[in-house]
């Protein structure tokens, strides 16, 4: 009775995660209309500008509002349903995505280092390799928790023969070894409740398996 009553809340819990995501996708359409409108002011402004440092000023506002709009098209993007036909997808373009989405999660917690960037490409879908990634970072953030001392994310891509292998390692204790040989099962999690479900991980490695690739732990 415990254990249904355990997983009923964490469905529940899941359900509504499904919800904010929708609310989210439904947020971002409607801030980009009028943040559509500011980048177009601002670049009018910017091109016009005679005095050198009000100019300077505007490229800076133009900078952070792009950003947004990079953002929003990324909540935008995982938020709508995923009828992508798999294709030829850079890796480097999908992790710059993921940190994109999930780097306020890493910049108390984390310095990001990435390695043997190159034009790796697989084949499958873009949306949901942005999901395994983001998935994979928040999971290395929340590993480290909040603490005065910075801890480290690491990204390194690699051709290995006829695959493509990501490794994220982060800084952290590790996963106990009690709960590493079960880390990839359904509500399975070493984190409270309050950060998340337990359905991250197993839903990733479905994906990566559906697109003919594996999921791994290294301890």
């Amino acid at each position: 009775v415990t254990v249904r009553r355990r997983m009923d809340a964490q469905l529940q819990d899941a359900d509504r995660l499904a919800a904010v995501g929708m609310l989210a996708g439904g947020i971002a359409h409607e801030i980009r209309n009028p943040l559509t409108f500011v980048l177009g002011a601002v670049r009018e402004l910017a091109g016009a500008g005679e005095n050198e440092a009000s100019k300077a000023r505007l490229l800076d506002v133009l900078d952070a509002a792009e950003r947004i709009e990079a953002i929003v098209a990324g909540v935008s993007g995982l938020a709508r349903p995923d009828t992508e036909v798999g294709g030829p997808v850079e890796l480097e373009g999908v992790i710059d995505r993921a940190l994109l989405l999930a780097g306020s999660r890493l910049r108390d917690r984390a310095v990001v280092e990435r390695s043997g960037r190159g034009n790796a490409t697989v084949i499958g879908s873009e949306r949901r390799l942005v999901q395994v990634m983001i998935n994979l970072l928040v999971n290395a953030s929340q590993a480290m928790g909040a603490g005065a001392t910075m801890g480290k994310v690491s990204i390194q891509t690699a051709i290995v023969g006829t695959s493509v292998r990501v490794r994220v390692r982060d800084s952290g204790p590790g996963v106990p070894m009690a709960v590493a040989t079960r880390i990839f099962e359904p509500f399975v999690t070493t984190k409270p409740s309050s950060d998340g479900t337990g359905l991250g991980l197993w839903v990733s490695r479905g994906i990566v398996a559906e697109m003919g690739g594996s999921l791994e732990l290294e301890n």
